[in-house]
């Protein structure tokens, strides 16, 4: 799939594949996040799959705004820093539990956008600028230059005022793909792995194959 994007859209494509953690490397990242990442957002850097990397690395997390729900909704109005824990099985740590009441307080307090609720601020504030910042800070250790073009609060306001349908099953998205190239809206968009085929569904679901590929 990323070749046949890649031809449609006028770029070259390359494969980069992970290797076997590289040694010294763990206690670097470390050091330089500050001792806060999350080894899913590490993982790639540990086993070298962003090392070829030159030049400006586009990258579009902050798509999901509006779609990704990550705080119960119907408890988004009555939250409190117990709820948000629970529901990350995390109501055993007092200290996240005042984390997330002191956030909270913070945030009803100064609400700088209507059109933003709590499920929008805590995706912005916690899981993009929170767990995802610090994935950015990573990329300090290498030469690509990562960018997120959708990161902005004037971006974030647009979004954020679109219909509720619109924002949930991000049709923004579509429509600026329409806009602008249509032709890669010949291939679905995040498709799961039996849309490759039985055989390749197979393979994809198989813990030693990803092992050995490095997924």
């Amino acid at each position: 799939m990323p070749p046949k994007l890649a031809s449609i859209a006028g770029y070259p494509h390359t494969k980069h594949y992970q290797r076997n953690e590289i040694s010294g490397r763990r206690q670097a990242i470390l050091e330089h996040a500050g001792y806060n990442v999350s080894w899913l957002s590490a993982e790639e850097f540990l086993r070298g799959g962003s090392d070829p990397l030159t030049g400006i690395a586009l990258a579009g997390f902050c798509a999901a705004l509006g779609r990704d729900r990550l705080i119960p909704v119907t408890s988004a109005q009555e939250a409190t820093g117990e709820i948000i824990a629970r529901h990350y099985s995390e109501s055993n740590s007092p200290e996240l539990v005042a984390a997330f009441d002191a956030w909270i307080t913070l945030r009803r307090k100064h609400n700088a956008d209507p059109s933003l609720d709590l499920c929008d601020y805590f995706f912005l504030e916690q899981r993009t600028a929170g767990r995802k910042g610090i994935k950015e800070q990573i990329f300090d250790l290498f030469p690509a230059e990562r960018v997120a073009p959708l990161n902005s609060a004037r971006i974030f306001a647009l979004i954020c005022n679109l219909s509720g349908e619109t924002k949930q099953n991000a049709l923004w998205i579509s429509e600026i793909i329409k806009s602008t190239t249509p032709e890669l809206l010949r291939y679905p968009m995040n498709p799961p792995d039996k849309y490759f085929g039985s055989i390749r569904n197979t393979f994809l679901n198989n813990h030693f194959y990803r092992w050995m590929i490095g997924l």
